[in-house]
């Protein structure tokens, strides 16, 4: 399971950084313009789903699922870590929306 954590996060480091970057980003401006404070929150909210859709097409685009199947992890330790995994991207995006 601690393989597919790293593994996730290994795959998505160049881009949850231009993800992170584009949010900070938009939430400054909108923050600046729209004066609320609550535009954070929902930016930090669209995150995690990004970093599920990107995990999901670079699996595809690698044909990665295939192969990830003849580790010697089952299918729920797959299944576990990658919901582990988005588990925690939510919780440090809560935590930089804070």
């Amino acid at each position: 399971m601690k393989a597919m954590i790293v593994s996730g996060f290994a795959v998505l480091r160049s881009a949850l950084l231009q993800l992170l970057g584009i949010c900070a980003i938009i939430a400054l401006f909108m923050g600046y313009v729209m004066g609320a404070v609550g535009t954070a929150a929902a930016i930090a909210a669209m995150v995690p789903f990004m970093g599920l859709f990107s995990l999901a097409a670079y699996d595809e685009q690698n044909n990665w699922e295939r192969f990830r199947l003849t580790l010697p992890l089952t299918r729920r330790q797959v299944v576990f870590g990658r919901y582990a995994s988005i588990a925690l991207l939510t919780v440090g995006s809560l935590a930089l929306a804070l």
